[in-house]
């Protein structure tokens, strides 16, 4: 009997945004050793260069703004057939009801949403993706409860994931899948760069006992990112996979 492993993602090609830091950059690593080529998009060129180094010829590193509507079509136009696409880039700021102000909205909502909304609109109406392709974006668990102070970033990832469960229905003809990831508190650059800004190192030691296995580690978010890339979760769209340590499963 020959056995069909759904899980290998090896030679499979995938774009991926935020690839220079925390959960993109994690998941960039893992799937260069899971043997997949990658188009990067970031605007850290030494993290870009290092993983080009790492991908050993098959990761195609593009440096990009993607709160420009240039730099998204330029990203459509560097990259060929692809068989998965990675909204990790992202932005968090806490920003009170009192002080929100039309430049914050969209300095937020560009980044956030816009960035994967127009992306995936390019990417599909080039027919950049292929049949049986997957599409992933980063939401949170700030989409599923109230965090004062975040707002913005609440409702952009509400948004994220509900307009990813549109996009779902509107893509399976062409059997494309289209799923969110909304982990909790992870420990990358931006919770490690919180720590001093709008929270204190006593705020994060309380929370985290909040969440019965503790804060989350990027390679965490990666590997389940990976599943939703592979042929393993073939039967699986619209749907959004809380990654949390258990902080959503009590009051």
């Amino acid at each position: 009997m020959i056995f069909n492993n759904r899980f290998d993602i090896n030679n499979k090609n995938i774009l991926i945004t935020g690839a220079t830091s925390g959960i993109g950059f994690a998941t960039c690593r893992l799937l260069i050793n899971l043997g997949c080529s990658l188009y990067v998009v970031g605007r850290n060129t030494e993290k870009l260069e290092e993983l080009e180094i790492l991908g050993e010829g098959k990761v195609v590193s593009i440096e990009a703004d993607l709160r420009n509507i240039d730099d998204i079509k330029m990203i459509v136009e560097n990259v060929s057939k692809i068989d998965g696409f990675v909204h990790s880039a992202g932005v968090v700021n806490s920003i009170p009801l009192q002080f929100i102000n039309r430049e914050f909205l969209e300095m937020e909502r560009s980044l956030n949403y816009d960035a994967f909304l127009f992306l995936t609109q390019m990417l599909v109406k080039k027919k950049k993706i292929n049949s049986c392709g997957s599409i992933v974006s980063l939401a949170s668990i700030a989409a599923h409860f109230a965090i004062p102070g975040s707002s913005l970033y609440c409702g952009n990832k509400a948004a994220l994931i509900a307009t990813s469960k549109v996009f779902a229905k509107e893509l399976a003809n062409k059997k494309i899948r289209v799923n969110t990831v909304s982990p909790g508190i992870v420990r990358t650059e931006m919770v490690n760069n919180a720590e001093g800004q709008h929270l204190t190192k006593e705020d994060l030691v309380l929370d985290e006992q909040k969440y019965p296995l503790g804060y989350g580690e990027p390679d965490d978010v990666a590997y389940c990112i990976t599943f939703l890339l592979s042929d393993a979760s073939k039967w699986m769209t619209g749907q959004d996979i809380i990654l949390d340590g258990g902080r959503t499963c009590y009051v």
